[in-house]
């Protein structure tokens, strides 16, 4: 989620923020491609996007590559202004089990669904700007290979209060 965006979007001529956000999120889909993190979707200035072990040949784990773009995409956000003013996004990150597919009967769209969906939007929304906010099972997970700092307690509706750690990105 780009920090900041409604504002500056009120005050941006439409097609111009069009092609910011193309420019921005061509450049998020690059990495993921590198890192072999599936995007699933954008909605408006939120970008959400998975890891899936099975799915890489780089040898690292999908949480792993995950915090991986995260990083990167704090770099990216950071260097494409707005208005020409650099930006900052807040990103969330849990590891668990989804369903991917599509539903409906019409406007078809793929998408994902699960409790680590709704954990790491939480995560995102509560995180701080230029900061990936990720839940203790990340923590676990990457612990001794990224550095994290302890970050506040949230409230998660349906899960009570969960602890959290922070990365903080260098753009």
């Amino acid at each position: 989620d780009i920090v900041g965006f409604t504002k500056a979007a009120s005050c941006t001529d439409p097609s111009a923020l069009v092609q910011y956000l193309d420019f921005l999120f061509g450049q998020m889909d690059d990495v993921c491609e590198k890192l072999c993190v599936e995007k699933i979707k954008t909605v408006g200035d939120c970008y959400m996007c998975v890891g899936f072990e099975s799915a890489c040949v780089l040898h690292e784990s999908a949480t792993s590559r995950v915090v991986a773009v995260a990083e990167s995409l704090h770099v990216i956000a950071a260097r494409t202004c707005l208005q020409s003013k650099p930006m900052s996004i807040r990103v969330g990150v849990h590891a668990g089990p989804v369903v991917t597919g599509i539903i409906g009967k019409s406007k078809f769209t793929f998408d994902l669904w699960g409790d680590a969906v709704g954990v790491a939007s939480r995560l995102e929304s509560s995180g701080l700007p230029g900061c990936t906010h990720i839940s203790v099972d990340v923590y676990d997970k990457l612990q001794d290979k990224t550095a994290f700092t302890p970050g506040d307690p949230v409230e998660i509706k349906g899960k009570g209060t969960l602890l959290t750690y922070i990365s903080k990105a260098n753009p």
